[in-house]
């Protein structure tokens, strides 16, 4: 691979005034071959999206200003492009994926535009500029690999070099981060059970005689599963499968259509709103965006004790609650005063978790709670997730589209296709010696698994 279609060289990006560092970027030097994958990799902020956009000329002047070294696009240099030249070459010689639908795809959609993209870089010659957090999707698409840490270039080369015998103590860090599929021994709990569905249906449409060919779509079908006191249940599938679906119904976001819903021994399915408050309490959810889930006009202490005191607790009382489960969550209790825009997406997420733990819950339901994050803030969140588990007695319901999350938290594992819960078994079990032929085919899907069997 020879010829770069896309050269940096010592490209500095100031941050604002004010910022945790001078430099977004401090003298980063590239190149990406024709016909070639590189990969860029590192943490939120070590300033790998700087990077990209800067390649494309997209970076918010105010905020982000070039303060030397030029970006060389098949000899170009874009960095002194006007605003013309840069829309002529976009669509014609470069173009860009963002960010946000990424960190939501399920496995074998991820694997559908990694193969997408591997062809295109094969049949066109196209250089491709891979922008990543995660070392297991490198290990399936990328020729060489650049890691990245507060904007300068701590580590180089060839994807088996950096993956096999990584020399940087931060690499070592972000590959040790990565979950593999290989699930750890855990011990088989035996406690009451805490939640139940019995038949769980939710249906989109109905027919009638006015639309007897109306689509009907049982987006959850059959459901049965158990979760016991001190267990992590995870329940796996693509998008679309349905997992959403009866985590939703389960915390009574959306009614079921039939079945039961047992928290314990009662049935929450049916309740009207009226009696079902009282029961709101027992059964609690993190949800996956840590962005959008925090009211961004409260302090986080403010969204934290409301709960509570919703439920008659005072407001001493609450506040005191609020301060122990921020030391809990790995978070100063001093913070409470601040807005969730001053936290990162892992301490938001830690927020989100001390808020339904206020709640004193019996269920606990984490909802592609770390599908934002990336991969060594995930590790931290998962471990805090299973740290509360076990300190509480909490019945965990963890909902994921990512099999080597899955195997890390989860005690038991209920794999969902269209509807329908296709399998079900000890984690260890499933991951070992899969049954079903969807089960399989998402094992066979899942980006990584040179990585996380050691095969590269």
């Amino acid at each position: 691979m020879t010829n770069p279609v896309l050269t940096i060289e010592n490209l500095s990006v100031a941050l604002p005034t004010g910022g945790d560092r001078q430099n977004a970027i401090t003298d980063l030097s590239l190149t990406v071959n024709r016909g070639e994958i590189l990969c860029v990799v590192g943490e939120s902020g070590s300033g790998k999206s700087v990077t990209a956009q800067a390649v494309m000329g997209l970076l918010p002047k105010k905020q982000l200003t070039v303060t030397g070294g030029r970006v060389l696009l098949e000899g170009e240099d874009t960095t002194g492009a006007t605003p013309a030249r840069l829309r002529e070459l976009r669509g014609t010689k470069m173009a860009m994926i963002f960010q946000e639908p990424m960190t939501a795809l399920d496995v074998t959609t991820q694997a559908q535009i990694l193969t997408l993209i591997r062809e295109m870089q094969e049949r066109k010659g196209t250089g491709v500029l891979f922008i990543t957090h995660d070392f297991g999707v490198v290990a399936d698409i990328a020729h060489r690999v650049a890691v990245m840490q507060y904007g300068k270039l701590v580590e180089a080369g060839t994807a088996a070099q950096v993956l096999k015998q990584p020399r940087e103590a931060y690499t070592k860090m972000l590959i040790s981060s990565v979950p593999g599929l290989i699930p750890p021994k855990r011990d088989e709990k035996t406690g009451p059970v805490a939640l139940s569905t019995t038949s769980l249906m939710k249906t989109y449409g109905a027919r009638s005689f006015f639309r007897p060919n109306a689509r009907v779509v049982k987006a959850a079908n059959d459901v049965n599963i158990i979760v016991r006191r001190g267990e992590t249940l995870g329940i796996v599938g693509e998008s679309g499968s349905g997992k959403s679906t009866v985590a939703r119904c389960i915390a009574r976001l959306i009614n079921p259509s039939s079945g039961e819903i047992k928290v314990g021994d009662l049935d929450v399915a049916r309740l009207p709103e009226s009696k079902l408050r009282p029961h709101r309490k027992d059964i609690q959810i993190v949800f996956q965006d840590p962005y959008r889930s925090l009211n961004p006009r409260r302090t986080v202490g403010a969204s934290i004790i409301e709960g509570p005191m919703n439920f008659g607790v005072s407001y001493g009382a609450a506040m005191k609650k609020a301060r122990d489960l921020m030391t809990l969550v790995g978070l100063q209790p001093d913070a409470l005063d601040r807005y969730p825009h001053q936290f990162s997406g892992g301490q938001r997420q830690r927020i989100a978790i001390a808020r339904a733990l206020a709640m004193e819950p019996k269920v606990l339901i984490a909802d592609e709670a770390v599908s934002a994050l990336d991969v060594s803030v995930q590790a931290q969140v998962l471990k805090l997730l299973d740290e509360v588990r076990a300190k509480f007695d909490l019945a965990v319901l963890f909902i994921t589209h990512d099999l080597r999350v899955a195997s890390q938290i989860c005690d038991r594992i209920a794999v969902m296709e269209r509807g329908v819960v296709v399998e079900q078994g000890k984690t260890v079990d499933v991951f070992s010696a899969p049954q079903h032929a969807y089960t399989k085919a998402l094992f066979n899907a899942a980006p990584g698994r040179a990585f996380a069997f050691g095969k590269l």
